[in-house]
């Protein structure tokens, strides 16, 4: 009972999160592949597919994904098997 109770308040603060006005990019002091994997962070891209998008090796994603984290810029959602990333509203 209490995981559904917590899957139901994660998905809350994501629409809660999703309802927020976009924060502006160009305040923030980013790499050039920091910028690209914030842009691709849309709940559309997994971190391979980031990786041939930008045709970067998994470990910079990675990288570039934890920094971003630490940075409260992304979240990551696990839907079905697969982790998707968010760029938060800040």
């Amino acid at each position: 009972m209490l995981e559904k109770t917590d899957e139901v308040i994660e998905k809350l603060t994501l629409l809660v999160e999703l309802s927020v006005p976009p924060f502006d990019l160009k305040g923030l002091k980013l790499g050039p592949v920091e910028k690209r994997v914030l842009e691709l962070c849309d709940l559309k891209h997994t971190r391979q597919e980031m990786a041939s998008e930008l045709k970067k090796s998994l470990n910079v994603i990675d990288q570039r994904l934890n920094k971003l984290k630490e940075r409260g810029l992304i979240k990551s959602v696990k839907i079905g098997e697969s982790i998707f990333y968010l760029r938060l509203r800040r």
